[in-house]
Formats: C-alpha cells, structure tokens, sequence
C-alpha cells in the first residue's frame, strides 16, 4: 500500500496539467511530469464494452460538443473523438486515453498515481473490479490511490483489495445531498484518506479526519499564496491545475 512520508508535502498534477494542455490526456500528463509533480490525478469510466477510459464528465458534451453519454458508447467510437479544444492551435488534436496507457506513461516516472472512479450509480458497477485489476497487473498497488465520492466505491476497493490505498472525496457543492454527509460516508466507507475541497475545509473537520487516521488532501489549489498558507496547516497536501508553479 501507498504510504506517505508524513515529512513530505504531496502535490498532485490535477487531471495532469491543465493549465498547460487539456485535461486527462496523455500530453497533459506528460507536461506534469516534466514540471517535476511528485503524484498526478485522473479520472475513469467504464464504457459500453467495459473499457475503463481517463476521463472527467459523464458525457461529451463540454470537450467533444457531443450528446453522448460515455457509458452508451464504445472505446472504439470515443478514442477518434477530438477533445482539444481551445488547445487545438497549440498542440493539435487530443484524445481520450485508455487508464493502462497512462499507466505506461507514468509508469517510468514513478510518480503516484490516484485513480478517480466515477460512477452515476450509488451501488459500484464493474469499473471497481476492472480498476483493481488493471492495478495488479501494472503492479502499481505500493503507488497508487484510488478515490471516489461514492463511499460504496471505497469500500468495494477495500473488500476486493485492502493494499490499494482508498480515499473519500468530499465537497459541499456540486455533488448529490447524500454525499454531503462526510461523517456518514466515512462510517460506509471507513478510507485511508479524505480529499476535501478547500473551499469548505475547515479546523474542525480537519481535526476530525486526523481523529480518523486518515491522510489530508486539498483541491484544487491553483494560486501559489494560498498554497503556501495550506502548506503550513495541518494537511498532507494539494491537488493543483498549475503544477509548474504549485509543486
């Protein structure tokens, strides 16, 4: 299981770095690393034929200008989607990368690697097990974190593998009610760590989470003051879009 050496201050490259190229794809990824990021994070789903992509939204409609959701189509139908965007005319076309390809990116750079799980559904679907197994076969369970806001996705990881190292991921914005409730989340789920927004993170619930064990981190922290005044509170590390300066 993935360890964090309680002197070091974690900064992960969020969706890779997306100030510097679209988010979730293997260039944004590439500059993270180049940047110097320690750890990076991505985002997964499963599609219609089970293959578990890097990918943040639930459809297409913000990065390809399509309706689709991604769990009605096929790999083979998404990985010719263009989602470049306003990065079109800098770095060309980009598209949705598969999780193992990123892993065989990343793999050289042993940088950590904290794998998202999405999912619209409250119980877990397959993606959990595809995840794990995707993670024994890379032999990536000692460098890698996977997290949810879904406490019934973490503690599914936990009952089929209790050496990948799990984290709830919570805010009180943006997500449905039932998430909202970290103190019950966590009973469900009982994770390694807590990924809170920063936006309502506060001493208490940081006193709380420490009273747990767990390991603290923020998102997303992009502005280098703010950084450095999160460095000296009593968190583990930051989730930044802008690793070239936050690291």
């Amino acid at each position: 299981m993935f360890l964090l050496n309680k002197n070091k201050f974690l900064v992960f490259g969020h969706r890779g770095a997306p100030m510097f190229a679209q988010e979730n794809t293997l260039l944004s990824f590439k500059k993270a690393i180049e940047f110097g990021v320690k750890a990076i994070e991505l985002d997964v789903h499963l599609t219609k034929d089970e293959q578990v992509i890097v990918f943040h939204d639930f459809n297409l409609i913000r990065l390809a200008d399509r309706k689709d959701e991604i769990e009605n189509l096929n790999y083979d139908q998404i990985k010719s989607f263009d989602i470049s965007k306003k990065w079109n005319s800098v770095h060309g076309a980009q598209h949705i990368p598969l999780l193992k390809d990123v892993i065989d990116l990343l793999k050289p750079s042993n940088i950590i690697i904290n794998i998202e799980i999405k999912s619209k559904r409250l119980i877990p679907t397959k993606i959990v097990e595809l995840v794990n197994d995707i993670i024994i076969k890379n032999e990536i369970e000692n460098k890698c974190i996977v997290s949810s806001f879904n406490p019934f996705i973490i503690r599914k990881i936990k009952k089929i593998n209790s050496n990948i190292f799990s984290s709830l991921i919570w805010s009180n914005k943006g997500v449905p009610i039932y998430y909202k409730f970290y103190k019950i989340s966590f009973l469900i789920s009982k994770p390694d760590g807590f990924h809170s927004d920063k936006s309502y993170v506060n001493s208490n619930i940081i006193r709380w989470a420490r009273s747990k064990n767990m390991y603290i981190f923020l998102f997303t922290v992009n502005d280098k003051e703010e950084f450095e005044n999160f460095k000296n509170k009593d968190v583990d590390g930051v989730f930044t879009d802008n690793p070239k300066e936050i690291k």
